[in-house]
């Protein structure tokens, strides 16, 4: 549980200085759809999909968001190391980053943190058009 208070913590660190980044070079980005993009290896799945799933997918409808995409089974085409066997893949949409934040703050408190291994997960603001 603690191991992952401190993921969280040291995300949002880096979402605010990301966003201070960006607003040096764009201005206020706040109000802006926001997206994140977030890769786990799951020890259980069927823990998962019974205990963790049900859990997660409440709380991105409490923050506003909306799940795009969710595999375990991406195609990676090149570039890198190239992707480990076994991970899942989750794309997320959410009203502006502070949801997309308030999101990320609250994964540990969810059941279950001891059965993934979260490897990445990252906050994409959204463009004006």
């Amino acid at each position: 549980m603690r191991r992952a208070i401190d993921f969280s913590k040291n995300l949002l660190e880096q979402f605010d200085e990301d966003e201070a980044i960006l607003a040096k070079l764009h201005g206020d980005v706040s109000g802006m759809t926001a997206y994140i993009i977030a890769d786990a290896t799951i020890h259980d799945m069927e823990k998962h999909r019974a205990v963790f799933l049900p859990a997660v997918d409440e709380l991105i409808a409490r923050m506003g968001g909306k799940i795009l995409a969710r595999t375990g089974n991406p195609n990676h085409f090149g570039y890198g190391g190239g992707w480990q066997n076994g991970r899942r893949m989750i794309l997320l949409e959410f009203p502006d980053a502070d949801k997309a934040k308030e999101w990320c703050a609250q994964l540990h408190h969810l059941p279950e943190p001891d059965n993934m291994t979260r490897h990445s997960v990252i906050l994409l603001d959204g463009i004006e058009n």
